[in-house]
C-alpha cells in the first residue's frame, strides 16, 4: 500500500476507505473546489495522480478514494461478498445503498476534518464535486440517490455542499441500462487464453479508438474491437512501478464483476433517482450534473454517454444535463492529459462548454426547436409570442460581444424544452402564459378534449379537464395527408405534487383530493374514461400560489432560469384549482354502456391517495380509502360516487383544529421544513429582487453548517 494513502472510518463497525490528497488550493478569496474521485474497475485511486499534480496550479482540489476491497479501504467480508454473487433483489438494494452511505460519510468526514471550502455565492466555486469515473459512476450515483436515507447531520452537510456530479464514461450497464448489441470485451472471448485477458483488458481499455461519425449518434459508427494504430494506448506510457501501484490484484478487484453483471435492477435505480427524481433536486438544490465520455474512447464510454442522453430525452430533461464529447480524449485522458482533464472538470461543473459546436455536442438542440422556430410566424400571426430562442433569426446570447453571463448555461435563452412536442408562449393580448402542445388529431383523442370544454360542460365547477383556449390547425405532411396535424393551447399549470412546492396543511391536501374525485365523477358521468390519472397528469393553477410565476422547462425556478421560486401557502390563496391533463389514452363510451376503464381510473386515484400517505407525515387517516379505492377485485373496489362519498365522511370525522395541522415531508431534514412562503397579499414585483431571493433561499436551504 502506498504510503502517501490517508485513511478515514466511516461505519461504526469500523470500515475506512483509503486515499490520496492533491492537497490545500492557496488562493486569495480562501474559496477552491473539491473533487472526490472514484476509481473504476483494476484501475484504483493512484490513476488519478497525475490531475492531483496539476490539481493545485489549477485552483481545485481532488481527493481520490479507493473503493471497498481495494488497497487500503476495508475489504468486503464473507456475507457482503456473498450478497454480491448471491444475494436477493433487496439485498443488493441495501448493499448498493451502504456503499453510497459510506463514500457519503467519507466525503462529510473530510468538510470537517479539513474544513473544505463551502460553495461560493455565485455557485462556480467552493463546494464538492463528486467524479464517477468508469465502473464508480455506479457508486457516485448511490450516493446522490440514497442522501435521503442519511442521518440527518450528514444529509445535511452533504446536500449543502456537493454542487456537481460528473459521469464520466461509465457503460450503460452501469446505470441499468441496455448494452449495444455489439459490444465487445476482452473477458468474453473464449479463445483468449484465461490468464491473458487481463492483460490484454488493460492494453484494449486503455487504447484509442477510431469511430465513425459521432454527431450522427449511429450505434453500429462505433469501433468496438481494433484499436488505432495512430496512437499506442496510455498503459504504454505507464512504468511497472506505476501499473503495479494502481492496478488492483485479483482478489482486490474480485467483487466487480457480481457487481457489474449482476446489479442491473439497483443501479438503474440509482441512476434514475440520482439524475431524474424531484426529491434529489430538493436535497441537492446546486447540483449541476454532466455526462462525459472522450470521442477516441472504447465504444461503451461513448454508448453510455447516449444512453443517459437518451432517457434524459424521453423525460424531457435532456437540457438540465451538459452531454459532453471531448475531442482526442480516451478512457484515461486524466493521465494521458491531464491538465486538459481538470480544465475540461472545471468547465463542466460551471456548466460551461468545452471547444466544440453546440451542434457536436448537443445535436438534439437543432432537432428539437426546428419545428417551432418553422411555426413561431404561425404562432404570431394567431397571437402568441414564443421565447426568443425559438424566433427564426435568434442568435445565442452567449456569443454576442455585450453578453454579461459567464457560460452559455447562465443565459435564460440557453434553456431548451421539457418536451420536445410541447413549447410555452405569451399570450399578446393579455399576457398571460400558456402552453403549446403539437398533437395529431386521430392519435390524441381532441374531440374529447374538445367534448370537455364545450359551454355546457364547462357549466359544472366538477369539470376539472385542462382547459383548451385553442385550437390551431397546421398544414399535414406531404408523405401523409391522412393525418390531420394541429396545435391545442392550454394555460401554463404546474405540477400538483412536487416536492418545490410541497402542501403545507391537511386543508390543501383535503381540497385536491375533493377536487380530484368529482373530477373523476364528472368524467364517469358523462361516459369518459381518462385511462391515465396518475399524479404525473394532475396539474394546478399556480396563479395565485407562484406570485412571482415560474420557467416552464425548469418549474422549481423564475422565468430568468436562475432564481428560485418563491410561493405562498395554498390554503391562504383559496381557491386553488386543479386540471387533468393528457387525454391521449382517453375514450368516450355511448350512454349505459358498462366500462372497466372507470374501475382502472378509480384505482390510478387511489394510488395517487397512497403517494400521499407515503410521502407525508399525517395522512394516515386517508389510508382506508386508499385501500378501498385500490381493491384487486373491481367489483369489490369503489366507483368514483361511492369514493366521494366514502371520501366525505372521513372528513366529516375530523376535528377543526385538523384541517389547519401541519403537515411535512416524511423524514425531511429539520432545515426543509423551514419552507419559504410568502404572504397572500404581498406583491409579485416586491419579491424579484436577487438578493432577497438569495436569502431565502439560504433559509430555505438551511444554515445549520454555519452554525
Amino acid at each position: 500500500m502506498p504510503s502517501s494513502f490517508e485513511k478515514v472510518v466511516v461505519s461504526e463497525s469500523g470500515v475506512e476507505l483509503a486515499y490520496t490528497d492533491s492537497g490545500a488550493v492557496e488562493s486569495k478569496s480562501g474559496s477552491y473546489t473539491t473533487v472526490i474521485a472514484i476509481h473504476g474497475m483494476f484501475f484504483a485511486a493512484p490513476v488519478f495522480k497525475k490531475v492531483q499534480a496539476c490539481a493545485s496550479s489549477k485552483g481545485v482540489r481532488i481527493i481520490a478514494l479507493n473503493r471497498r476491497n481495494y488497497s487500503g479501504s476495508t475489504p468486503f467480508t464473507p456475507e457482503e461478498f456473498n450478497v454480491l454473487v448471491n444475494g436477493s433483489d433487496e439485498e443488493k438494494h441495501s448493499w448498493l445503498k451502504e456503499r453510497g452511505h459510506e463514500i457519503a460519510r467519507f466525503i462529510v468526514a473530510l468538510i470537517k476534518e479539513k474544513n473544505l471550502p463551502k460553495i461560493s455565492p455565485d455557485g462556480k466555486t467552493g463546494g464538492i464535486v463528486i467524479l464517477g469515473w468508469s465502473v464508480g459512476a455506479g457508486e457516485a450515483n448511490a450516493v446522490i440517490a440514497h442522501a435521503d436515507t442519511l442521518e440527518a447531520e450528514t444529509r445535511s452537510i452533504l446536500g449543502a455542499y456537493v454542487r456537481g456530479l460528473i459521469l464520466h464514461e461509465a457503460a450503460p450497464l452501469l446505470y441499468g441500462l441496455p448494452m449495444p448489441e455489439k459490444n465487445w470485451a476482452p473477458f468474453a472471448v473464449e479463445t483468449i487464453p484465461p490468464e491473458l485477458r487481463f492483460p490484454y483488458f488493460n492494453q484494449w481499455v486503455t487504447a484509442y479508438f477510431d469511430h465513425g461519425d459521432l454527431s450522427k449518434r449511429d450505434l453500429n459508427s462505433l469501433e468496438y474491437v481494433l484499436p488505432s494504430s495512430s496512437r499506442s494506448g496510455t498503459i504504454f506510457r505507464m512504468s511497472k512501478v506505476e501499473q503495479q501501484e494502481m492496478i488492483g490484484s485479483n482478489d482486490e478487484s474480485a467483487g466487480d464483476g457480481p457487481y457489474i453483471m449482476g446489479f442491473t435492477p439497483q443501479l438503474n435505480a440509482v441512476f434514475r433517482k440520482a439524475l431524474f427524481d424531484q426529491s434529489t433536486k430538493a436535497l441537492f438544490p446546486k447540483l449541476k450534473i454532466s455526462c462525459l465520455a472522450g470521442e477516441k474512447s472504447a465504444a461503451f464510454g461513448i454508448a453510455g454517454v447516449w444512453s443517459i442522453e437518451e432517457e434524459a430525452t424521453k423525460l424531457g430533461v435532456a437540457d438540465s444535463i451538459n452531454f459532453t464529447i471531448a475531442p482526442g480524449f480516451n478512457h484515461f485522458t486524466h493521465w494521458d492529459a491531464p491538465e486538459s482533464t481538470v480544465d475540461l472538470y472545471l468547465q463542466l461543473t460551471n456548466a460551461a462548454p468545452i471547444s466544440i459546436s453546440e451542434s457536436q455536442s448537443r445535436p438534439e438542440v437543432k432537432v428539437q426547436q426546428a419545428r417551432w422556430v418553422e411555426l413561431q410566424p404561425l404562432l404570431l400571426e394567431h397571437g402568441y409570442q414564443l421565447r426568443p430562442r425559438y424566433h427564426p433569426n435568434w442568435k445565442p446570447s452567449w456569443k454576442g460581444p455585450w453578453n454579461f453571463y459567464k457560460h452559455m448555461c447562465d443565459c435564460p435563452d440557453w434553456i431548451g424544452l421539457r418536451r420536445p412536442n410541447l413549447i410555452d408562449a405569451i399570450r399578446m393580448k393579455d399576457g398571460a402564459k400558456v402552453v403549446i402542445k403539437q398533437v395529431i388529431l386521430e392519435y390524441d383523442n381532441v374531440p374529447i378534449l374538445q367534448y370537455l370544454n364545450s359551454a355546457e360542460m364547462r357549466k359544472d365547477s366538477r369539470n376539472n379537464a385542462v382547459p383548451l383556449l385553442d385550437v390551431i390547425p397546421l398544414p399535414g405532411k406531404a408523405e401523409d395527408d391522412s393525418k390531420h396535424y394541429m396545435l391545442l393551447v392550454m394555460p401554463m399549470l404546474f405540477p400538483f405534487m412536487s416536492l418545490h412546492l410541497p402542501f403545507r396543511h391537511v386543508k390543501e391536501v383535503i381540497d385536491a383530493l375533493d377536487q380530484l374525485i368529482q373530477g373523476l365523477q364528472f368524467l364517469h358521468k358523462h361516459n369518459v374514461a381518462h385511462r391515465d390519472a396518475c399524479r404525473l397528469n394532475f396539474m394546478m393553477d399556480p396563479t395565485n400560489v407562484i406570485p412571482s410565476s415560474f420557467h416552464h422547462a425548469k418549474d422549481f425556478y423564475q422565468p430568468d432560469g436562475k432564481t428560485r421560486i418563491d410561493f405562498r401557502d395554498r390554503c391562504s390563496v383559496v381557491p386553488v384549482k386543479y386540471y387533468l391533463i393528457d387525454f391521449e389514452t382517453a375514450e368516450r363510451f355511448a350512454p349505459n354502456v358498462g366500462c372497466v376503464g372507470f374501475y382502472g381510473q378509480v384505482k390510478d386515484l387511489g394510488a395517487v391517495i397512497r403517494k400521499f400517505i407515503e410521502e407525508y407525515e399525517g395522512l394516515d387517516f386517508l389510508a382506508p380509502l386508499s385501500e378501498a379505492m385500490r381493491h384487486d377485485d373491481p367489483e369489490i373496489r369503489l366507483t368514483a360516487g361511492k369514493s366521494l362519498e366514502k371520501f366525505q365522511n372521513i372528513v366529516s370525522l375530523l376535528e377543526e383544529a385538523d384541517f389547519s395541522r401541519e403537515i411535512w415531508i416524511r423524514n425531511s431534514a429539520p432545515e426543509l421544513r423551514v419552507v419559504q412562503t410568502i404572504p397572500p397579499k404581498v406583491k409579485p414585483s416586491s419579491f424579484c429582487n436577487p438578493f432577497l431571493s438569495a436569502f431565502r433561499t439560504c433559509i430555505w436551504w438551511g444554515t445549520s453548517l454555519a452554525n
